[in-house]
């Protein structure tokens, strides 16, 4: 038998086999196909082998017109576009957070005439050292044991008042956390409860709607600066939009109103459908009282979630306990200027201003939240 003959033959035999058993194309699912078609899809590939002398694996674009496979490349670079424009907002709003928080802290009155007060003071200090040996500047460089108890009680002060304000803030993003799981919860309870797909778009609609008018009633804003995002996504109308904003402060309790609107609308609808329905066994084309339940519970939420928010976020710190706070402050930075003059100096203003800063950017930071 001829070696060579049979080992041709044997190639010939795996080559065939290998082109008829990759000769099919892989297609893919027409959703994944429209997809890719509007720009939004990942890239699809048809992997075909051919027998070539090296068995090379080439890969083809799938067989769409070619006056669409740009579309991909240019949906992918609107993307990144948006991503980029999004970044640099944040950035931009980041740096001006730091900025208003620095005017706060730095270029603030009460700062500077603290530090005037402390160079003040020890310039007294320091003279009546130089003029004469005084029992009270003895009894001041002796003072550190007071001042070390004096100190720990400030620094619980200090540790106390932020403690409360983080509590405030761990509050509300608990809340917001809350109002979003509960927006979702109603949407999710819907798509399972509503016989009419268009009341189940509108539900879903103002389930966002409703959460970016929450994000901007804690901002301070109006819905009007969200208002081309929500009109360009078709998440609302323009009578709508025009109607929510001349609904100033009250936005979210619009969208609340419009939620049990469309939920009655729906249940109405199922209503009739289960007068028509002969079988007494089946609730199919009808709400029943359960799921009904479920989502009055979730819109319920929804509801005492933004009033709690609006009322932790106009709810700060009473009045009287900042204002006692800052006199123990003052006091505090009096006395251990009188404490530390003696032995530090003219050093003691520039260590006191520096301790002043630390303090009042931690008490700004505890304002902040």
């Amino acid at each position: 038998m001829n070696i060579s003959s049979s080992s041709a033959s044997s190639v010939g035999v795996r080559r065939s086999s290998l082109g008829r058993s990759n000769s099919r194309t892989i297609q893919p699912p027409d959703n994944l196909r429209s997809s890719l078609h509007h720009g939004f899809g990942m890239s699809l590939i048809n992997v075909n082998s051919h027998p070539t002398n090296n068995h090379a694996t080439k890969f083809i674009t799938p067989d769409i017109p070619q006056s669409q496979r740009g579309l991909f490349t240019s949906g992918i670079n609107y993307i990144g576009n948006q991503q980029t424009k999004q970044q640099k907002l944040e950035e931009e709003k980041f740096r001006a957070q730091v900025r208003e928080f620095a005017m706060r802290v730095i270029f603030n009155f009460p700062l500077l005439l603290a530090i005037i007060s402390y160079i003040g003071v020890t310039a007294i200090v320091v003279h009546v050292a130089a003029v004469r040996d005084s029992e009270f500047i003895e009894w001041l460089k002796d003072s550190h044991s007071g001042m070390a108890f004096f100190s720990a009680f400030v620094g619980f002060i200090l540790v106390f008042r932020t403690q409360i304000c983080y509590n405030r803030w761990w509050e509300g993003r608990c809340l917001w956390g809350t109002l979003i799981f509960a927006a979702i919860n109603l949407a999710q309870q819907g798509q399972g409860s509503f016989t009419e797909k268009e009341n189940f778009r509108r539900l879903c609609c103002l389930c966002v709607c409703f959460a970016f008018a929450c994000k901007n009633q804690l901002y301070g804003e109006s819905l009007e600066s969200d208002g081309d995002y929500l009109l360009s996504r078709g998440l609302i109308s323009v009578s709508e939009y025009q109607n929510v904003l001349q609904r100033q402060g009250w936005q979210p309790y619009y969208f609340l109103g419009a939620l049990r609107e469309i939920i009655d609308i729906d249940l109405r609808t199922s209503g009739q459908r289960a007068k028509n329905n002969t079988n007494v066994y089946s609730f199919k084309g009808s709400t029943t009282d359960a799921q009904l339940l479920m989502m009055d519970l979730a819109l319920s939420q929804m509801a005492n979630n933004i009033g709690d928010l609006i009322r932790v976020k106009a709810t700060g710190l009473p009045l009287g306990y900042d204002s006692i706070f800052y006199f123990i402050f003052l006091v505090y930075f009096i006395v251990t200027t009188l404490s530390w003059a003696p032995l530090l100096q003219w050093y003691t203003p520039i260590l006191m201003g520096l301790l002043h800063l630390v303090v009042r950017c931690i008490t700004e930071l505890g304002t902040c939240l």
